[in-house]
């Protein structure tokens, strides 16, 4: 099947999935020839003649089976665009909760003319879509050796006293913090507040060293997230709130702890445990060709 994926590139988390969907032999580009300024006031206010911003991809549209649109968009316009100009199979795939009302236009406006996937089963049954996984990329073998540090990066969503809680307890078996909680408050001055995303790389960095990565899933999202998939590629153990996880190929209670179902008393055992590798056949499907092949 010839694939192509449209997605964005507007941080280094977007353009590392960019790169590796190409390493690994998928077409990928991304949606629109420029991230100018003019750009993105055509394509965030869906103004006439948006058309324009797309890239080469729009000239050779049917030597493709199937396109999958990633839901980054401001509005329905592009997948209109595709859609009467392509007869293969079109996909939206929403690989991020569906909590903004522009997501939930879109999925309205789109409903009849291309497919729409997601990874969240709340959202797959409440908005009637059909489901996959996140994905990652197979990793080459490397020796980076484990710091004893726990990490967490993301943006603090309501999260700070549940990753304070972990961060104390973790503390007091002698696991060091590595914490990095997002918020774009100037004056938010509490502990492991910072005001500045990191850089996908350096995220990547962290997770291979790390003895173990944190991971807190918001209300009403049960599906599997990229942080946990990063952790089991980088063979990084994970501590994460999503109770799911438990139902996938690759868990293993020797390298993924549960808070809420694991009892805390085991934590201390847990993390001098050594990671249990887990076998190719069981990461087959959250890697990219395996995540194609899921549609």
């Amino acid at each position: 099947m010839n694939v192509l994926i449209l997605k964005d590139n507007y941080n280094s988390f977007e353009q590392y999935y960019l790169k590796k969907l190409n390493e690994c032999g998928i077409r990928a580009e991304f949606y629109y020839t420029s991230s100018s300024i003019l750009r993105k006031l055509f394509t965030h206010y869906a103004l006439p003649l948006e058309s324009f911003w797309y890239g080469k991809w729009k000239n050779n549209l049917n030597i493709y089976d199937c396109i999958i649109v990633f839901d980054s968009l401001h509005s329905a316009k592009l997948l209109e665009y595709i859609h009467k100009r392509f007869e293969g199979r079109l996909i939206f795939w929403h690989w991020n909760p569906i909590k903004k009302d522009k997501d939930k236009t879109i999925l309205k406006k789109t409903k009849t003319i291309c497919e729409h996937w997601t990874f969240n089963p709340e959202d797959a049954k409440n908005y009637e879509m059909n489901l996959n996984n996140q994905f990652f990329f197979y990793q080459k073998k490397n020796s980076v050796s484990k710091n004893n540090t726990a990490f967490f990066v993301g943006t603090e969503k309501g999260r700070y006293c549940q990753l304070i809680e972990i961060s104390d307890e973790l503390s007091k078996i002698g696991i060091a913090i590595d914490f990095h909680i997002i918020s774009m408050d100037k004056k938010d001055n509490r502990k492991y507040i910072e005001n500045k995303y990191m850089d996908y790389s350096n995220v990547i960095t962290h997770i291979q060293k790390s003895k173990v990565v944190i991971e807190i899933v918001q209300d009403g999202q049960n599906g599997l997230t990229a942080r946990a998939l990063e952790a089991m590629f980088f063979e990084t153990k994970l501590i994460t709130n999503n109770k799911n996880i438990r139902n996938f190929e690759f868990y293993d209670s020797n390298n993924i702890f549960i808070i809420g179902e694991d009892d805390s008393d085991y934590l201390s055992l847990f993390l001098k445990k050594p990671f249990q590798p887990i076998q190719k056949k069981n990461l087959y499907m959250f890697e990219a060709q395996g995540w194609i092949k899921n549609f």
